[in-house]
């Protein structure tokens, strides 16, 4: 499996970026470097639709860095610090703890399909229609309008996004020591001081690689734009990563694919070295842990 689907897809790839579609005989011809050629021609165009692409591609991976990561890892450190632990009484905190718990992660276990369309009906219908009835305002659709689709979609990203982060994070804080924080508390920290100074060195690997991964997915994240529009999303919202999906997808022939495949190259090779980077920086100037596995916290 891995020989195919990964060294096999890859290597073929590249191949097929070197290559054109004849629509005479059906067949691949190798053309050398036009399909590159094509690619960086596009982006010297003045308007062109690429700078677009890449503006949403680049708002979106911000948007994911720094609303829901951030928020993620707040919600996190409230369920992890009231939920419910061994010889003690239900609380309403923690009550409250394990009800936000299941909500954030819903959206993960449903359907994504059910949450789209959920979210869709809200934000064509249910949502302007009480916006209009409460401020007297002029709302259409959020989706369907070029001033509230962007936001729109933001917001979204932003609660489908909690579900996941919310494990990861509550998982890494459930595994610190008790008397870490036992003995913060003893000492009078807050709990900002406890959050930043205990729990984010802690937890800090698991923060490092979604940041990584994060950064390796910025041309390939298609924001759910095909879940809400299909191939008919407003130009003005369409990210690389959709734009790839949508080149395929609707091609009647395979004509595009060489032109698909030289654009995943260039996303790789230009999202490889700063995938690296950003690594490389994180373990450098981030929080680690000496060899007797105490927190190490780096000025």
């Amino acid at each position: 499996q891995f020989c195919i689907f990964y060294i096999g897809v890859n290597f073929n790839s590249i191949l097929l970026s070197l290559k054109t579609y004849d629509y005479k005989t059906g067949e691949f011809y190798y053309s050398g470097f036009n399909n590159f050629i094509m690619f960086f021609d596009q982006f010297g165009k003045s308007g062109n639709l690429m700078w677009t692409y890449l503006e949403n591609s680049l708002i979106f991976f911000l948007a994911a860095l720094g609303i829901t990561t951030p928020l993620s890892i707040l919600f996190s450190y409230y369920i992890y610090k009231n939920g419910h632990r061994k010889f003690q009484k239900y609380t309403a905190s923690n009550a409250f703890a394990a009800v936000s718990k299941i909500l954030l992660f819903l959206p993960t276990v449903m359907p994504s399909i059910a949450i789209v369309l959920m979210y869709k009906y809200f934000g064509e219908n249910s949502l302007p229609k009480m916006l209009n009835e409460i401020f007297g305002t002029n709302f259409t659709g959020l989706l369907s309008s070029s001033e509230t689709n962007m936001i729109y979609m933001l917001c979204f990203c932003t609660l489908i996004g909690f579900g996941t982060d919310m494990i990861l994070y509550t998982g890494a804080m459930s595994s610190i020591d008790d008397s870490l924080l036992e003995s913060a508390q003893i000492d009078g920290a807050s709990p900002i001081r406890e959050l930043t100074k205990i729990v984010l060195p802690a937890i800090y690997p698991t923060l490092s690689m979604k940041i990584v991964l994060s950064v390796a997915g910025i041309f390939t994240n298609q924001a759910f734009l095909f879940s809400f529009y299909g191939a008919d999303s407003p130009y003005s919202l369409r990210t690389f990563g959709y734009y790839l999906f949508i080149t395929v997808n609707n091609s009647p022939t395979m004509a595009d694919y060489p032109y698909a495949a030289a654009m995943g190259i260039v996303f790789t090779l230009i999202a490889t070295p700063i995938t690296l980077i950003t690594k490389y920086l994180l373990e450098k100037y981030g929080p680690s842990q000496t060899k007797d596995g105490k927190i190490k916290v780096v000025k």
